[in-house]
């Protein structure tokens, strides 16, 4: 069960510098990429709140893994569920979607994506 305090650290984990940061380029293009930005963040907080694991796929010598925020990578296996997000919806994917799915180019196509994972689930 997620406690109002829970929550308030989660939310709290959006800095002033990364405002900041977005606020510093053109007013009409910082008022954009901060809505942007907290739209994103918000996602990812409810995310977080309904037990998945959140980050950036990554395919790395044909492992499949997830790189969170604060840089850790977790490996991932058949038995993770794992969801990407395609505008507002997430579709399920497996390992070996992430494996075999390419770009013309022969790069792994949901590398990079933000992706949520229940772990062992």
């Amino acid at each position: 069960m997620v406690h109002a305090n829970q929550m308030r650290n989660l939310a709290a984990a959006v800095t002033w510098n990364q405002v900041a940061a977005i606020e510093s380029s053109s007013p009409q293009k910082g008022d954009a990429k901060r809505m942007i930005f907290l739209s994103e963040h918000i996602k990812e907080t409810a995310d977080i709140m309904a037990g998945y694991t959140t980050g950036r796929l990554f395919v790395e010598n044909g492992t499949v893994g997830i790189q969170r925020s604060n840089g850790e990578e977790i490996y991932l296996g058949e038995r993770d569920h794992i969801e990407v997000r395609n505008g507002n919806a997430y579709e399920q994917i497996t390992i070996a979607d992430v494996l075999t799915a390419k770009t013309a180019e022969n790069w792994p196509i949901y590398a990079g994506l933000y992706a949520r994972v229940m772990l062992g689930k």
